[in-house]
């Protein structure tokens, strides 16, 4: 799991270091080759193991990648509004894709009830592709389908342009 306690010493560096960590949380398909790899099972990809990491390196900037998808996409949703230091990309076309606006919003809004409480959790959403350069198709059709869901649930401009790349400038030193 992503908590063990061997990898403590490499986020405390990477805290250190100002280094954002990105941890895989969706699922994906069997392959002949898991026969022969033995590659990571999703047990080990639980985002709740995250929440040790969040809280031990505040300063740590930690990405979920996809949000769990649909295997722990509650739990991560829940994670985001815990912990200040934690965020989701939005990689994973196929997953984001099927995903509906009222859904996110569902997932992203409010744990109370707050009057105009400006993009609720949105902040914690930032871009992010899995897609292969050789095959941009879902590259260029993720933008528009995330650009079309945030604008949909009235996503604030200023908080689009976070999420498509301001927030991880941020972090970097980037303008």
């Amino acid at each position: 799991e992503y908590d063990h306690d061997l990898y403590m010493p490499i986020y405390e560096e990477a805290e250190k270091i100002g280094l954002p960590v990105l941890f895989h949380t969706g699922d994906y398909r069997p392959s002949p080759a898991d026969r022969i790899n033995r590659r990571p099972i999703l047990r080990n990809m639980d985002p709740l193991t995250l929440d040790r990491i969040a809280r031990s390196f505040q300063d740590l900037h930690i990405v979920m990648a996809h949000l769990g998808t649909t295997v722990w996409r509650v739990q991560a949703a829940a994670l985001l509004k815990i912990h200040a230091n934690l965020y989701s990309d939005l990689a994973g076309c196929g997953s984001w894709m099927a995903l509906s606006a009222e859904r996110l919003s569902e997932l992203l809004g409010p744990r109370l009830f707050v009057r105009e409480k400006e993009d609720r959790y949105f902040n914690k959403l930032i871009f992010g592709s899995d897609s292969y350069t050789s095959n941009t198709w879902p590259f260029t059709e993720g933008i528009v389908n995330y650009e079309m869901k945030l604008k949909k649930i009235g996503v604030s401009e200023t908080t689009r342009d976070m999420i498509m790349g301001g927030t991880v400038a941020s972090w970097l030193g980037l303008k």
